[in-house]
Formats: structure tokens, sequence, C-alpha cells
């Protein structure tokens, strides 16, 4: 039996590639949207978005499916270490659900090992970015609904 899964907020954030001689990328250091909040689902756009929301080049399908998320938790640890991207991609119901997590995206990131290969857009933009959706609780409905315990 399928579990629902009802969603109290989304949020759509962006990961900028600007230099491809890094091998990680970060979410923008003004995540403080969903700061504290408990992560429950996320989901990552292909490149049929077109554009992100700052209109940036979306990663093609290809690299995306050579990319993986890594999740950390306010405290530094990694409970999604390394989740590769293509499992997002193949996804029937859109969004992954996770086991509610009080994640951290200002020190989360994505690695893009073979980043090298990547080829920056012309100017005036010369970025790319992968794009996330993801759905998440404040962290006092999470206490309520049991999913955390109060700290």
């Amino acid at each position: 039996m399928q579990q629902i899964e009802r969603l109290s907020f989304t949020e759509t954030l962006e990961v900028v590639i600007a230099n491809i001689n890094a091998r990680q990328y970060k979410f923008s250091d003004n995540e403080k949207t969903i700061d504290k909040a408990i992560v429950t689902g996320i989901a990552v756009s292909t490149e049929a978005l077109g554009k992100s929301f700052n209109n940036n080049d979306l990663l093609s399908n290809v690299e995306l499916k050579k990319c993986f998320l890594n999740l950390a938790t306010p405290k530094n640890e990694l409970p999604f270490k390394n989740f590769p991207l293509e499992l997002l991609m193949n996804n029937n119901n859109v969004f992954t659900f996770i086991k509610p997590t009080e994640i951290d995206l200002r020190k989360s990131f994505v690695e893009i090992p073979n980043c090298q290969n990547l080829v920056l857009p012309a100017a005036p933009n010369n970025r790319l970015a992968i794009v996330f959706t993801i759905t998440y609780l404040e962290k006092a409905d999470a206490v309520k609904l049991g999913y955390i315990e109060e700290a």
C-alpha cells in the first residue's frame, strides 16, 4: 500500500555552478527561509524546466545523473551522503520522501566528480544551476506529529 504524504510547505532552491574547477557546489548562503526546518521530501528539476528562477541555464540531464546530493544536519552530520541525483530523476512520484530530518542547507552541497567536463554558457550569465524543490515541516509541527523529539 502506498503511503500518502501531505505537503506542509515547499521551497524551490538552486545550486549555482559558476566555477568548473570546484567539485562541491553549495546551496545559497541565503537559505534562511527553511532554517531549522524538518525536511520531509526532495525533488530535482530536469532540463525540461528550461531555466532556473534566477534565469540560469540548467545542468543537462546527462550531467545531472553524474551528481551526488549531500544533506547535512546543523551538527555537520551527513544523514544523506552521496545520494545519486539520478535516483531523484527516476522517481514517478515527483518527490522522494525521506525520514523527517533537520537539515541545514547552508552546510549541504552537490558533488560533481567530473565537473571539468562541464561547459558554462556564454556571457552574460556564465552559470549553470541545479534546481531542487523540498518539502518541509516547521520544527514545532514535526514535534507535534511525533517525527522528532523536542530538544
